[in-house]
């Protein structure tokens, strides 16, 4: 539906209920334009990506690392809605992974009106630049859970 016809349909009567995920600007509009309704806003999300022990055969992994591939990268990742970080079963863990990064590697980026693409451009530059920032800053080792022990206990809980 065009942005334009929006407001009409949100202050419709009939419609007890407003749910909406997008931005806070466009939520908080929403919600000031229809003091008098129930309004449900989802302003940006943290989706996670589950699995569990018991998706452990190699077709739930391949299952699982394609559809995470899919919609952690769907609309070039800008979806509030896309998968932002994953949660692993340690059984499954260093099984899943390479998969996952083949997956995500098997995507073709490129024009969106193509239907080969899978991953189209991000919305603007600064967009990209914040990606990168934070591609940057997540480059190093893959964080597992639960972390290892440290070697040596911390200081202040060493025995005197």
């Amino acid at each position: 539906m065009p942005n334009d016809r929006m407001p009409a349909l949100v202050q419709d009567e009939r419609l007890p209920v407003i749910s909406f995920t997008g931005s806070e600007q466009v939520g908080y509009a929403i919600m000031d334009s229809v003091p008098r309704k129930h309004c449900t806003l989802e302003l940006g999300g943290n989706g996670a990506a589950v699995v569990l022990a018991d998706w452990a055969s190699d077709e739930d992994l391949d299952w699982a690392a394609t559809r995470i591939a899919t919609f952690s990268n769907y609309q070039g990742g800008q979806s509030c809605i896309s998968v932002q970080r994953v949660i692993a079963d340690a059984s499954v863990y260093d099984r899943l992974l390479p998969r996952i990064v083949a997956a995500v590697e098997a995507q073709v980026t490129g024009d969106p009106n193509d239907d080969k693409t899978d991953v189209g451009p991000l919305i603007s530059e600064d967009a990209a630049k914040r990606v990168e920032s934070w591609v940057k800053e997540a480059v190093g080792p893959v964080p597992r859970w639960p972390p290892a022990a440290p070697a040596t206990a911390p200081p202040s809980r060493r025995p005197s």
